[in-house]
């Protein structure tokens, strides 16, 4: 079926939305609709993720994204890309200048696929929406991205959840906040943070600019890390929503 629609794709001029995530295609269905969107001018939104091709899959998209001018969302949430493939997705970034949203959650980034698209996007100025939660990036890959917020000018969402980040990726993260006046919403669910982090971050919170929501949900944060943020919510008026609950069930290595 995606292969038909893909050849459909090639000569469509009024098509705007297309969701085909879950629809099970492999690398040949993927790499049809990425020649699609080489000749196609008008398909702003594209889902196709939760399906079976991986990272040999995704190279004609990388291609397409160099020369399309109408693609403003793509959600390749759930493939298997790896480190591999986000090198080839970030060949098409770095020229792209039309997407605004990019969903790559749990797709198996790992550190080095961090880093390569952290780096393929340092230059951009329109990406608002950058979903990387879930792909195991640790200290390069976090660098990377960080360097991208602190340059960003656009990005006003960042999602960063299921990272298990540690105090030296938490202060990554706050040195980028204090040079970003953009970010409104930032997601860092499922990262382990305990009161040290909390603390890092509720100094950042305090003053930040543009920041409007915040979700630290399912950390490791205890009574004296919330009580930390919630008062740097009442000293920031920007700050409207903060969400974040005390853990009950901390391990004892990891209470301060």
């Amino acid at each position: 079926m995606v292969n038909e629609i893909a050849n459909a794709l090639e000569n469509n001029s009024s098509l705007t939305w297309l969701d085909l995530s879950s629809n099970n295609f492999d690398n040949d269905g993927a790499t049809n609709l990425g020649r699609a969107l080489k000749t196609n001018h008008t398909l702003a939104w594209l889902n196709i993720g939760r399906n079976d091709f991986e990272s040999s899959g995704i190279r004609e998209l990388a291609e397409a994204l160099k020369t399309n001018m109408s693609l403003t969302s793509l959600g390749l949430e759930n493939i298997d890309l790896e480190p591999v493939g986000a090198k080839i997705l970030s060949d098409g970034l770095r020229s792209n200048s039309t997407l605004l949203e990019l969903f790559l959650g749990y797709t198996h980034l790992g550190d080095e696929g961090g880093v390569a698209i952290g780096n393929a996007l340092r230059n951009n100025t329109v990406l608002q929406n950058l979903d990387v939660h879930g792909n195991e990036i640790h200290h390069n890959g976090t660098r990377a991205i960080c360097d991208f917020l602190k340059a960003s000018k656009s990005l006003t969402s960042l999602n960063l959840a299921d990272h298990t980040i540690g105090k030296t990726r938490t202060a990554m993260i706050c040195d980028a906040l204090r040079v970003n006046q953009s970010l409104k919403t930032l997601y860092l669910e499922h990262n382990h943070i305990g009161d040290e982090q909390a603390k890092q971050l509720s100094s950042v919170l305090r003053t930040h600019k543009t920041l409007a929501t915040v979700t630290l949900n399912n950390n490791w944060t205890r009574e004296a890390g919330v009580a930390a943020l919630r008062d740097a919510q009442k000293s920031n008026p920007v700050l409207k929503n903060l969400k974040v609950a005390v853990c009950e069930n901390v391990p004892e290595c990891c209470i301060m």
